[in-house]
């Protein structure tokens, strides 16, 4: 709403907020940390998305971006809680697309490997965390800087790729080819 009021009109969402688990498993994992994984990872995307469809069903045009994981493509890339939420974003743009393609609204997702965040620091300076276990097995073996996300966020934003709908962008150093 005030983004509205300021603005006038969003043209761009680029959906981005995202929590970690702890790489909890299933068992491990409680109810308390699982609905705040959903809540930030997937119900914020859908929340976002419908604040402004109705603005851009009504131009019939706008471009939603959504921050997914190779966790929503892969098991292994997180904890129970984020991995599941992930899948869940994934079927959220899928089915945004889906419903709004044809009505100009963009739809499509980024599935980022390891990126240095503020979200992830933590784990980057804890030398015996599990990312380190993860980078060895990147081809690239090393992981983004959040600018590299955000301009292939501006990038899939742009009237540069006008034919990508409902599309997962993986930017991931090569971790999902294998």
């Amino acid at each position: 709403d005030e983004t509205l009021a300021q603005l006038g009109r969003v043209d761009i969402l680029c959906s981005n907020a995202g929590v970690l688990d702890d790489y909890a498993d299933a068992l491990t994992a409680d109810e308390e940390s699982w609905d705040h994984v959903f809540g930030v990872n997937l119900k914020a995307a859908w929340l976002t998305s419908r604040a402004v469809l109705p603005g851009m069903l009504e131009r019939g045009s706008g471009c939603i971006v959504i921050t997914a994981s190779v966790a929503g493509l892969i098991g292994g890339g997180g904890g129970v809680a984020y991995t599941a939420s992930k899948h869940g974003v994934i079927g959220l743009m899928r089915q945004l697309s889906y419903d709004y393609a044809a009505k100009g609204v963009k739809v499509n997702a980024i599935c980022p490997g390891v990126v240095q965040t503020g979200m992830t620091q933590p784990l980057f300076d804890d030398k015996e965390s599990v990312m380190y276990e993860f980078i060895p097995a990147i081809p690239s073996a090393s992981w983004a800087q959040p600018l590299e996300i955000a301009k292939l966020a501006a990038m899939i934003a742009s009237d540069d790729v006008p034919f990508m709908h409902g599309s997962c962008v993986v930017a991931d150093g090569g971790w999902t080819m294998k």
